[in-house]
């Protein structure tokens, strides 16, 4: 059962990068934080696995099949802002200084589907 969750997830991860606009500055941001530091993160994640745990609880949140009708609440940036403080904690300076400043964007996503696009790339 679990192994369904996580092909869901992924095919909704799939379906959120191929939306999103691939010329825009903010994804191109996402895409180069994510090559830079995926090493990086798979060693923390390897550490903590908790962490990617709690995220995919996260994403259960989200209606896979019809994401107009989910939003963004504060509850969901306030579970994402712990899952970062706890990569935050381990990370190399430069990855902590890439975590702040998408931090910040998290905080004026206009859409689900830009926070998921986030919520990907750091996870």
């Amino acid at each position: 059962m679990e192994v369904a969750h996580v092909d869901s997830t992924s095919t909704l991860i799939e379906e959120i990068r191929d939306k999103f606009n691939p010329g825009s500055p903010a994804h191109k941001r996402y895409i180069e934080s994510f090559y830079e530091y995926s090493h990086e993160l798979t060693d923390i994640f390897t550490a903590k696995p908790g962490i990617l745990l709690r995220w995919d609880h996260l994403m259960t949140q989200f209606n896979t099949n019809d994401l107009s009708t989910t939003e963004v609440n504060q509850s969901h940036l306030n579970q994402m802002n712990e899952l970062l403080d706890e990569v935050y904690e381990l990370a190399s300076v430069p990855l902590r200084e890439t975590i702040s400043q998408h931090r910040l964007e998290m905080d004026h996503f206009p859409d689900t589907m830009a926070f998921l696009l986030f919520s990907f790339y750091f996870f």
